[in-house]
């Protein structure tokens, strides 16, 4: 996985202060970061979560991503969200959860 330990610190800070429990979610790395012999290439972030702060999160999607680069520094960040229920639906959430790597469960 080529993201540094102070890049996922910062990533799991900001997810954080806008999933709050008892909500349940899983943020997810996944594309070119989670191979080790690619370079470069933007932070893919996928967000499953429940279905009633689906909405509220994706709302705040712009937030987060800017939250994130203002910490972090100037760096692409894409963020997908979607429903438990929509993830077993969508063809390209299962395309990449195979490879993706749980960054963290709420």
């Amino acid at each position: 996985m080529r993201i540094k330990e102070n890049e996922l610190k910062t990533i799991i800070e900001v997810f954080d202060s806008f999933v709050h429990c008892p909500a349940q979610a899983s943020l997810y790395l996944f594309g070119s970061r989670v191979d080790d012999l690619k370079k470069g290439g933007d932070i893919d972030l996928l967000l499953v979560t429940e279905a009633a702060i689906l909405d509220e999160v994706k709302s705040k999607r712009y937030k987060i991503s800017s939250d994130i680069q203002a910490k972090m520094g100037e760096q692409r960040i894409d963020i997908t969200i979607v429903s438990y229920s929509n993830s077993l639906l969508d063809e390209f959430v299962q395309s990449i959860l195979p490879r993706a790597v749980l960054l963290k469960k709420w």
